[in-house]
């Protein structure tokens, strides 16, 4: 997530609504996916709780942080 709260998978930018189907197509072919979350420190925390909450309620239970 950027300092606007845009979303970005693999470096390209993604509409929010996207995210739903790119997370259940991740959960459907491995399970133990780990959706790697880095979020600008000027992110609002809700965006990035959005985001986790999208994950799994799409099948993504497990979440690390990346940081720099």
């Amino acid at each position: 997530l950027d300092a606007l709260g845009q979303v970005f998978v693999a470096d390209q930018p993604v509409e929010f609504a996207a995210l739903a189907t790119l997370f259940a197509r991740a959960a459907a072919s491995n399970p133990a996916t780990e959706l790697r979350l880095r979020a600008d420190a000027r992110v609002a925390h809700g965006r990035v709780v959005e985001v986790m909450a999208l994950a799994r309620r799409n099948g993504l239970s497990r979440v690390g942080f990346v940081t720099r």
